[in-house]
């Protein structure tokens, strides 16, 4: 069923894609393919925006900025960032393997004598991904059409915790760091319009 207005009041749910390898050249997939992008993208979950916990998919651009006030005055003349970081938090609520994998640095999965099994132990080198957090019919501009964050290059970088509890699905919380690529581009967040 298609957005109704306003439409700039948007909730979601999203989804998360994530490519585990990617190549040189990945490119951003469009955003008005409402299927699974093309290409070797993974719905994260089973059942997609269905296993992410309700906390939502949290987008935060954090960033460290230096103020400079003159002898003269007690107010900031002027401020310089220093460093900026786009992070991607969300809790998964499917405990399969190949998720455990993905955030212990892409970690080879066993298939051998009837199970699924991966190593504990990391190696120096971390692991990178890129990410595509999409919602179909979740523009602010009208009905039908789509928003997505798109994050080229990001490492899997959170303590991996595990609860298991009555009552309670359990859950994987990962949180992803964009790594700035060759043409100093973090990622884009994009909406359908009129135009699209």
């Amino acid at each position: 069923m298609p957005g109704t207005a306003p439409f700039q009041l948007m909730n979601g749910p999203f989804e998360v894609w994530i490519f585990d390898i990617p190549a040189a050249g990945t490119t951003e997939p469009a955003p008005d393919v409402a299927n699974a992008p093309a290409g070797n993208w993974t719905l994260l979950g089973t059942s997609g925006d269905k296993d992410i916990t309700e906390d939502g998919i949290m987008v935060r651009m954090e960033q460290d900025v230096s103020k400079f006030r003159g002898l003269g005055s007690i107010a900031t003349r002027k401020m310089f960032r220093n460093s900026m970081d786009v992070v991607v938090e969300f809790t998964l609520a499917d405990a399969s393997i190949e998720n455990y994998a993905r955030a212990m640095n892409q970690a080879t999965v066993d298939l051998t004598s009837h199970r699924r099994r991966i190593d504990l132990i990391m190696t120096t080198q971390v692991a990178q991904f890129s990410l595509l957090i999409r919602g179909d019919d979740r523009s602010p501009y009208g009905a039908s059409w789509n928003t997505q964050w798109w994050i080229p290059r990001c490492s899997h970088d959170a303590p991996l915790e595990t609860k298991y509890v009555k009552g309670e699905p359990v859950g994987l919380a990962y949180r992803f760091t964009a790594l700035v690529d060759d043409t100093d581009d973090l990622g884009y967040i994009e909406s359908q319009d009129e135009n699209s």
